[in-house]
């Protein structure tokens, strides 16, 4: 028996032994680094995620505030408005306010003719017709009235300030070429009243070309 020999193979399985434990332990090593790099890895997304999803949640807390506070704002000022448009359009239905301006030339007016002042430039609520020249009162209560009336030579020119078929008062402007008489009137009306301008008993002539108006509105 060749003991060296034997010796010599006990030596080599021996170290071939101790690579394999060497490898088997490197192996067990990496494995664990692996398996803590993994961990310690996986901790660091998963820090990164709860971030990223808080910033996420505040973000759309953030924008959902904002975004309420707009509506609201919005939903605020849209009643503003409203609120003003109903205020003005209540104002404008309550006081009916109407300017007419005749645009006819130089008419003789007989017994009884009322001007119809043609060319409407205000007439809420149409209580003014431009086909009769008369406003009709929508409602009872106290109103204000206002008229030009221009005479034409060689006529002086009387007009009558007309409630439902009352004279309230004559205007009256001289046979002085384009005078004029301006008048004011106020007047307590019911509902379906008529307030117009008509020509007394005598024939005679006025001048429109925009300078006769007939206007008022309720106070």
């Amino acid at each position: 028996m060749d003991v060296s020999k034997s010796m010599n193979e006990q030596l080599q399985e021996f170290i071939q032994k101790d690579k394999m434990c060497v490898i088997h332990d490197t192996e067990r090593d990496e494995r664990e680094n692996s398996y803590w790099f993994a961990k310690s890895t996986f901790r660091f997304e998963e820090d990164k995620f709860e971030k990223l999803t808080r910033n996420t949640n505040n973000g759309f807390e953030m924008l959902s505030k904002s975004f309420e506070q707009e509506i609201t704002t919005l939903i605020r000022e849209e009643i503003k408005h409203n609120a003003r448009g109903t205020e003005k359009a209540t104002v404008k239905i309550r006081t009916r306010p109407f300017l007419a301006i005749w645009t006819e030339d130089t008419v003789t007016l007989r017994r009884n003719d009322i001007i119809k002042f043609n060319h409407v430039v205000t007439n809420v609520g149409n209580g003014y017709s431009p086909m009769t020249g008369k406003f009709k009162a929508p409602k009872q209560g106290t109103y204000f009235f206002g008229g030009t009336v221009v005479s034409a030579p060689p006529n002086a020119l009387r007009m009558m300030l007309m409630k439902s078929r009352t004279s309230i008062m004559i205007p009256y402007a001289s046979v002085t070429q384009g005078d004029s008489y301006t008048f004011t009137a106020v007047l307590q009306l019911k509902a379906g009243d008529t307030v117009y301008i008509q020509k007394d008993n005598r024939v005679e002539k006025a001048y429109g070309r925009y300078h006769s108006t007939f206007s008022g509105f309720m106070i």
